[in-house]
């Protein structure tokens, strides 16, 4: 991220922060994702913090908590593109998961109610945002969710879980999205040691 984006966020902008992004980036779809991001946040606060770890106890460069929905980033490491994008993909989705009537809500609503008996992940079984949580982030339950294609469905799970978030992003509908645009999210919400 630039320094302008990068001042906007220490000084609690989340926001500003984004729409920094969108205005600078060269890639459409970082500035349409960094747009639909902006105005998805809701009242997401944002803070710098010194060693910020995940649940493995790894370094990260930035997690979401979605109890408190903050985003906290690492003081020490040098805020890029994919850390706040990421991070505020999680924001995002969390806001909107509380809105039941937000198509995004409804379709991972389906999904999650579709498959919740059928998944061996128990936390990912107990409810809608842990559903969600599991298959933003464990690389484990993601396979399991690739496997998976619920009865009377076309797609997988992981295809109907990754359409709907592109739908909400913006970049089109899981049947029409190109290969690229695919990559593009699966790098942004990447579970990097960077992230």
């Amino acid at each position: 991220a630039s320094d302008t984006a990068n001042d906007l966020a220490l000084d609690g902008n989340l926001v500003g922060a984004l729409g920094q992004v969108a205005g600078e980036s060269k890639n459409a779809l970082v500035r349409r994702t960094a747009m639909a991001l902006a105005k998805a946040i809701g009242n997401t606060r944002v803070e710098f913090v010194e060693g910020i770890t995940d649940a493995k106890g790894r370094p990260v460069a930035g997690k979401y908590d979605p109890v408190n929905n903050v985003i906290q980033l690492d003081l020490d490491t040098p805020l890029s593109t994919h850390t706040l994008l990421h991070e505020a993909t999680h924001a995002a989705t969390q806001q909107v998961l509380k809105n039941k009537s937000h198509p995004l809500t409804k379709k991972l609503t389906a999904l999650y109610n579709n498959i919740k008996d059928d998944i061996s992940n128990a936390y990912a079984s107990e409810s809608l945002a842990d559903f969600v949580a599991e298959a933003y982030t464990n690389t484990e339950f993601q396979v399991t969710l690739a496997a998976y294609k619920p009865s009377g469905s076309k797609l997988t799970a992981w295809d109907r879980f990754w359409g709907a978030i592109t739908r909400f992003l913006g970049l089109g509908s899981p049947e029409t999205a190109d290969v690229a645009a695919r990559r593009y999210i699966n790098t942004i919400l990447a579970n990097s040691p960077d992230t």
